[in-house]
């Protein structure tokens, strides 16, 4: 007589994948960290979880009002159960010398990724400042707690020799995160010390 095997609940297969040695590569290095990539990540993620039985699944959906998000689903096969990402995507933001879609992309990828970590509660990126009393650590949690310090992100702009009009247009597309004495400070800054 064949034994029926138990089928596990969702939390209880989360529990066995999270003792996985993942052996994940920290291969790629951005700003102050390394992570490891999206596609190295599901490469190693992907036979793990079939074992499992769970699946990750990423979609993209708009709303009523136009907005659109990229949604990652974690999904318990034996059971439908499932656990959800969902972060919109910022349609306008610029990235050096790439074309709005590749800036859209690139975004769709770094979500997808983050989703992935956070619904396997992941750890694929390295601080590669580890000293917790350093400066850049200070700077870092300075801006978690104030925002960033937008007198000297555009006074670094107007020393590299930026014009005006440049000025007042990137200032137009943080306008709506700075508060206003903030926004006439940098204005002010940009009017009597930038190129016309």
């Amino acid at each position: 007589m064949k034994q029926q095997t138990e089928i596990k609940s969702f939390y209880e297969k989360l529990s066995d994948f999270q003792q996985e040695d993942l052996g994940l590569q920290k291969t790629k290095s951005a700003h102050q960290y390394k992570y490891a990539p999206l596609d190295d990540i599901m490469h190693v993620l992907t036979p793990l979880l079939h074992k499992h039985r769970l699946l990750i699944v990423h979609q993209t959906t708009s709303n009523d009002v136009g907005d659109e998000h990229v949604v990652t689903k974690l999904i318990d096969i034996d059971s439908d159960m499932m656990s959800q990402c969902k972060t919109k995507i910022q349609y306008g933001i610029k990235i050096g010398s790439m074309n709005p879609v590749m800036v859209i992309g690139a975004q769709i990828t770094y979500i997808r990724r983050y989703h992935v970590v956070t619904l396997l509660n992941l750890t694929t990126e390295e601080d590669t400042d580890v000293n917790p009393t350093s400066s850049s650590k200070a700077k870092v949690q300075a801006v978690l707690k104030n925002g960033p310090d937008y007198l000297k992100i555009f006074q670094n702009q107007i020393s590299k020799g930026k014009d005006a009009a440049s000025l007042k247009k990137s200032l137009e597309n943080y306008k709506t995160k700075m508060e206003a004495d903030i926004y006439e400070q940098v204005l002010k800054l940009i009017e009597t010390n930038s190129k016309k």
